[in-house]
């Protein structure tokens, strides 16, 4: 790697550790909600998540964050087995506030990679919450994301996840 992607990368890393120093959550919330079941489940369906990438504004020393995932639910098409036809989309987004302390403005990188390691981690137990409750009040059945870990780098994102209904025993 060339001397100046390094300097510029340890460049990056410290100013996200300082933006992590000046930084403080204030609120955490489930901010809008989304859903339309296109037709009655069948027993069987996949469901996929879909996370979008945070976006945020800073204002007067406050960073609002928002996070918005999007769960499909999709079965095989009984007329062509080949086809997956969408049963249900529910899209959750939660806002996260933060206080910024005095300092220069943070470049969009580092803002970035703050929201998508260290607030994403705060942020996922709301997502986790929501998108467990929130699909038996469609009658579609629960999904249990899995947990972040470190080395994953980010949320499980464009996967297949399982789905449980009160028949499995959940």
């Amino acid at each position: 790697m060339p001397e100046a992607e390094t300097e510029q990368g340890s460049g990056l890393v410290r100013e996200v550790e300082n933006l992590v120093e000046r930084t403080e959550v204030r609120d955490i919330r489930l901010q809008k909600v989304a859903g339309e079941v296109f037709r009655t489940p069948p027993s069987e369906m996949t469901v996929s998540l879909q996370r979008d990438e945070p976006k945020y504004v800073i204002e007067d020393g406050v960073v609002l964050a928002l996070f918005t995932n999007t769960i499909q639910y999709a079965a095989t098409d009984p007329t062509d087995q080949a086809t997956e036809t969408p049963i249900a989309r529910l899209t959750a987004t939660h806002i996260v506030e933060l206080t910024l302390a005095e300092g220069d403005q943070p470049s969009p990188e580092a803002v970035s990679l703050l929201l998508n390691g260290n607030v994403l981690f705060m942020v996922y137990p709301y997502v986790r919450s929501a998108l467990h409750r929130l699909p038996t009040e469609l009658g579609l059945p629960s999904i249990l994301l899995p947990y972040l870990r470190r080395e994953m780098g980010a949320a499980p994102n464009d996967e297949t996840i399982s789905a449980r209904s009160d028949a499995d025993g959940v």
